[in-house]
């Protein structure tokens, strides 16, 4: 009978170290996920910005060399 219940508690204890496991996964990949939504607007935020600051300095560029005025300073 003794074994018998060894057994039957190391089983309960089994089960409740797969839950936290489980818990803590579900936990962690969550997480997870949301850093990388945290991380990845950000970043879509910035690449947009690069990407619109890159466009209207273009634009200055050319709107600048139109006028006559180059970078290097010659007409």
């Amino acid at each position: 009978m003794a074994e018998n219940r060894i057994r039957k508690i190391k089983v309960t204890r089994n089960r409740r170290k797969q839950k936290l496991t489980r818990a803590a996964g579900d936990v962690i990949t969550g997480a997870g996920f949301a850093v990388a939504v945290m991380l990845l607007i950000p970043v879509g935020v910035l690449a947009f910005l690069i990407g619109m600051i890159r466009s209207v300095s273009g634009r200055m560029a050319s709107w600048i060399r139109e006028r006559g005025m180059d970078r290097r300073g010659r007409r």
